[in-house]
């Protein structure tokens, strides 16, 4: 199971109301409802809709989730029809395993549950009633095909649905084996598809309908012991309602079989493979006689359409071809076909006894014969008349009286034409010929035969003109008396395959278009004939004189290729760029080309014929020399060519080549030596040393700057949290005048500037560092939206500017959205807004556009008519630290439209601008929205402030002397008791000597730090409540004080708002 669906069905565990599905039936009968019960119809007065639990896991073909949202299958259809029965809606509910579903319906959460055949062990069964079947099939062992060894061999592994067999039971009657469960029965087949496990153990519908759609790798190899697990498919529900139980049991029973076999046909795609197991239908007898038996020989006449024809390319084919080949795929049989044209032919063929099997012959006509006939394959044929278009008298068998009719010998109406000159023709194609020849008045000969014919022929002037008998043709397969064993398997088989599958067939044959034989066809034999005479002749007349230039150029040309050849080889080594050199068994050079020669500084005769290592000697080190000869050695042992990188030391410096020795060999397939060839790599290899220098450079620097930053940003926030602290408290001092009041806020406001500058900067650096994450949570639109624009409206109105803001009347949907990240990027665009328009107006609007049940598209507009910004320095504008104004009239870090763009990136959104000088700026947002689905939690409201909670006896722990005494001002002025020490080991002593409701320590301490305190309380089985305390405003630093032990992290610095909604919250939960 892969990582994703792992991770839905976790949630799923945890959350368990229903999804959002709908069920997909796809059959729509019109069944009348059964009359209900007094207590069926009081609980169909009072519910009002039928909640159904569902299994996360498909069961293919029977319960399948279908994109995501949609329910369909077997059981979906079933579903259906006993919500039209009953005219209650259906409520799905999804959840991740049986327990969980059974657990809901005794709750009283749903209705029931589409149990399918799981089975139900007695924990399971207390409280829940079973409905009556609604489909069965049987247990089954499957392999691979290309597997033919026993069947249940010890140690075998078997594949088996999780939940579906008794473990118990099959341990019991199987206990050399092991089974191996899958939570669904696509990957419990995939697990043997991909030879995982050797055997597949499943009911035989789900098997077959899988194995279509894997290329039709398994078979049946038996049925397995009945009790292991459920034959049927079942609802449950609770036993508290009987009622419910008795409506299912009876809108089952309404179900007629006639939409029974309709659902199944609609899912039965694999149900023409499902009797590939002969187990299931022949004896041993006959499984062995399949085993052992030649080529069945079967005769067929091949101007019979549909039954037997020829096809555009000369092949047998037809319908009876086709029913051969499907009794070939379920039984292993092989066929060998012997065409003939007439009756003639095959009552030759019957008397002499030479053939096995007759492949379409009517039973009346088989019997005449003597013959064992066979369960028919095609029952939908009938005798016709055929006559002349002009022959309007004759339109049945009583017009025939004194006509001059033609039929095949064993035609089954003969004794119903006795006032008719009757003529007995060879085949159904030589009476048609003799009625449009005008020797016969008319023809019978079976529909089919004549559809195709005349549908094939426009010249045609013949009709059909009505039925010979009302008779259906029952079309078979008979042999002699003595192949009763054939006749047997061939009945069983066909009895086997669906009906429908028949009807398919012979409708395919039906409409299907074959080429009627003209002149040349019907001749063929005497053209091939007169050809191979002609070729004949002319091969005798050309023979002499071809035999003579032949001998005369074979010379010649042996010798121009001989040297083509070696010119080839020559020019085909001189045109590699790189050394090549052909050695013979004895390591003797045999060719090189000049590259080699100038590697080695020496003239052709100097190397041809000597061995290659001498050549060498001088170049490179012995040892190299001879870790070549032991490759040379291994080539020609093993025929395996080698591909190595090596090092060459040469006069003090190191050589690197890519070195190749390929095997070359004789017409007899013998090793006659090798071929050697090298590329030098040395310049590659420095660069790819001298890259990854680079990259150890460039992460100690990335390393560094981010070490920089988070030092920094510790050192700034440590004093910025006193500084903050300290005007908070003095802003609550009552006495403090108003002039007082409002300077201590531009200071505040200052260093809160001072923060979000702080702030931008990391996130920068963490998006630099790819350690930018979302975090999606279910979000409120329009409320996120007037909480932000809020903010700016008092800064607006300072300004004189006008501040107008435009939402949908409607409210927007709930989303999953990072709502921090999105009022960051709202947050810096109004504030830009307004920074910089001194007269005129910010306008914001909002819109939802796209389809807003599938794929909403948030659309939002910031315009105003500011100073705007010029065109030339549009393109930098979202470049870091690019300020477009002066900084002395609009001081500002230039990271908050950069941040703004990345951060809308990373939400798959865009940012596009619009902007003049002189005239304002128009920006627009456009954020793809992802729908919460209702079984997710909502961003609850803020809760309403809580009365003060008890007073507290709290520890705090810094060595930093401003932030401990901010930090016990703040906590006495919320009313609580305060002791303060410098680091972890004081505070490991006062907790041991005094007893404190909560510890609150800075994270990075001499002596002993935040975190070893937290692991040494935590040792020591203290279990009050610890907070770190930090100035590092960096996700993971949450992350190690909780892994340290500690029970929460507030950062620096922190408001008295802040602390007092931490402290209640931690009365709550006391």
């Amino acid at each position: 199971m892969n990582l994703y669906r792992s991770l839905i069905l976790l949630c799923l565990l945890f959350i368990q109301p229903a999804l959002a599905l709908t069920l997909h039936s796809r059959h729509d009968p019109e069944i009348a409802p059964p009359r209900w019960s007094k207590a069926e119809q009081a609980w169909l007065r009072q519910a009002r809709q039928l909640r159904v639990g569902l299994l996360a896991e498909d069961y293919r073909p029977f319960s399948m989730i279908v994109s995501k949202h949609r329910f369909e299958g077997i059981s979906a259809d079933y579903l259906g029809i006993l919500a039209h029965l009953l005219q209650k809606p259906l409520s799905l509910h999804l959840f991740a395993d049986k327990e969980s579903a059974l657990l809901a319906l005794r709750r009283g959460e749903i209705d029931l549950v589409n149990l399918g055949n799981l089975t139900l062990a007695d924990t399971e069964a207390s409280g829940i009633r079973l409905s009556n079947p609604y489909f069965s099939s049987a247990l089954v062992f499957s392999t691979p095909k290309p597997y033919q060894g026993p069947l249940l061999a010890p140690g075998q592994r078997v594949a088996a649905v999780a939940g579906q067999i008794d473990t118990q039971r099959f341990r019991l009657y199987y206990p050399t084996l092991t089974l191996v469960t899958h939570p669904s029965n696509m990957e419990t087949f995939d697990a043997v598809f991909f030879g995982r496990q050797e055997i597949l153990l499943s009911d035989a519908h789900a098997m077959h309908y899988l194995n279509s759609e894997r290329f039709d790798h398994l078979r049946q190899r038996g049925e397995a012991q009945p009790s292991l697990a459920p034959a049927d498919f079942r609802f449950a529900v609770s036993a508290r309602v009987p009622a419910l139980l008795g409506l299912i049991n009876r809108g089952l029973e309404a179900i007629d079989d006639g939409t029974r076999n309709a659902i199944f046909s609609q899912w039965n795609g694999p149900i023409r493979d499902m009797n590939d197991s002969a187990s299931e239908r022949y004896d041993a007898a006959e499984r062995a006689w399949m085993r052992q038996s030649p080529p069945i020989r079967v005769w067929l006449m091949d101007n019979l359409y549909p039954y037997g024809a020829m096809d555009h390319d000369g092949q047998l084919t037809g319908m009876t071809v086709d029913m051969l080949a499907k009794v070939s795929k379920r039984t292993g049989l092989s066929f060998e076909f012997i065409r003939f044209d007439s009756d003639r032919q095959r009552d030759k063929a019957i008397r002499s006894g030479r053939l096995d099997l007759i492949g379409a012959i009517s039973r009346p006509v088989a019997e005449r014969y003597g013959l064992r006939p066979s369960v028919p394959y095609a029952t939908d044929d009938i005798y016709v008349i055929l006559t002349h278009q002009g022959e309007e008298s004759i339109d049945s068998l009583r017009s025939l009286t004194g006509k001059r009719l033609g039929m095949t010998r064993y035609t089954p109406l003969a004794d119903q034409l006795e006032g008719s000159t009757l003529t007995i023709m060879e085949s159904a194609e030589e009476a048609m010929q003799a009625v449009e020849g005008g020797r016969l008045d008319a023809a019978i000969v079976p529909l089919y035969f004549a559809r195709h014919a005349l549908d094939n022929d426009p010249r045609t002037r013949l009709r059909i003109a009505g039925p010979a008998d009302d008779e259906p043709i029952r079309m078979g397969f008979a042999s002699q008396p003595g192949n009763e064993m054939l006749m047997n398997i061939l009945d069983k088989t066909l009895l086997a395959i669906p009906p429908n599958e028949l009807a398919m067939t012979s409708y395919e044959w039906r409409n299907r278009k074959l080429p009627v034989p003209g002149f040349v066809e019907r001749h063929a034999h005497a053209f091939y004939l007169l050809f191979a005479v002609l070729f004949a002749l002319a091969l005798v007349l050309l023979y002499r004189n071809l035999m003579l230039k032949r001998l005369a150029r074979a010379e010649q040309a042996s010798r121009q290729q001989l040297e083509a050849h070696v010119r080839f080889i020559k020019a085909l080594g001189e045109s590699q760029p790189h050394p090549i050199v052909v050695r013979d068994k004895s390591g003797k050079v045999l060719l090189c080309n000049s590259k080699y020669l100038a590697q080695l500084g020496a003239r052709p005769e100097e190397v041809m014929g000597q061995p290659f290592v001498q050549g060498l000697e001088g170049l490179i080190d012995s040892r190299s020399i001879s870790t070549l000869e032991q490759d040379f050695a291994k080539v020609l042992q093993h025929g395996q060519p080698i591909f190595a990188d090596r090092i060459f030391n040469r006069e003090g410096s190191q050589t690197h080549i890519y070195h190749w020795m390929v095997p070359y060999f004789d017409a007899e397939g013998a090793i006659s030596g090798v071929i050697d060839g090298w590329i030098d790599i040395t310049d590659r290899k420095q660069l790819e040393e001298a890259l990854r220098q680079a990259k150890l450079q460039a992460d100690s620097a990335s390393r560094a700057k981010s070490d920089f930053l988070a030092t920094m940003s510790h050192e700034i926030r440590t004093p910025m949290n006193a500084i903050l602290g300290m005007l908070e408290l003095a802003t609550e001092d009552p006495a403090l005048s108003r002039h007082s009041a409002e300077l201590l806020r531009i200071a505040a406001d200052s260093a809160n500037g001072l923060l979000d500058l702080l702030g931008d900067t990391l996130d920068i650096a963490s998006i630099e560092a790819g350690q930018m994450t979302l975090t999606p949570t279910p979000c409120e639109l329009t409320p996120l939206l007037l909480s932000v624009t809020r903010v700016f409206d008092g800064m607006a109105r300072q300004k004189g500017v006008a501040y107008s803001v435009e939402l949908p009347g409607a409210p927007l949907p709930t989303v999953l959205i990072d709502s921090l990240r999105l009022r960051q990027i709202l947050f810096n665009l109004i504030g830009n807004a307004i920074k910089f328009t001194e007269q005129g107006e910010v306008s914001i609007s909002a819109a939802l556009a796209g389809d807003p049940q599938q794929d909403p598209m948030l659309h939002l507009v910031i315009a105003d008519t500011g100073i705007g910004i010029p065109a030339d320095k549009l393109p930098q504008l979202f470049t870091p630290f690019y300020r477009a104004h002066s900084p002395q009239q609009y001081p500002g870090s230039g990271l908050g439209l950069n941040l703004a763009r990345i951060l809308c990136q990373m939400m798959g959104g865009e940012i596009g601008i619009d902007s003049e000088t002189g005239r304002g700026t128009r920006l627009e947002i456009k954020l793809p929205l992802t729908l919460a689905t209702p079984d997710l939690p909502q961003v609850m409201a803020p809760l309403p402030p809580r009365e003060p909670g008890p007073r507290l006896r709290i520890l705090v722990v810094d060595d930093n002397h401003a932030n401990q005494i901010l930090l016990r001002q703040q906590l006495k002025h919320l009313g609580h008791e305060v002791s303060v020490r410098s680091n972890g080991l004081e505070a490991l002593r006062a907790v041991g000597s005094h007893p404190f409701d909560l510890v609150i320590t800075d994270c990075q301490m001499p002596v002993m730090d935040g975190f070893e305190l937290t692991r040494n309380l935590r040792a020591r089985g203290h279990e009050l409540p610890v907070w770190g305390f930090t100035a590092h405003a960096l996700p993971r630093e949450r992350e190690l004080c909780l892994a340290a032990g500690m029970n929460d992290c507030l950062f620096k610095p922190i408001g008295l708002a802040r602390l007092r909604a931490a402290l209640a919250e931690l009365g709550r939960e006391a």
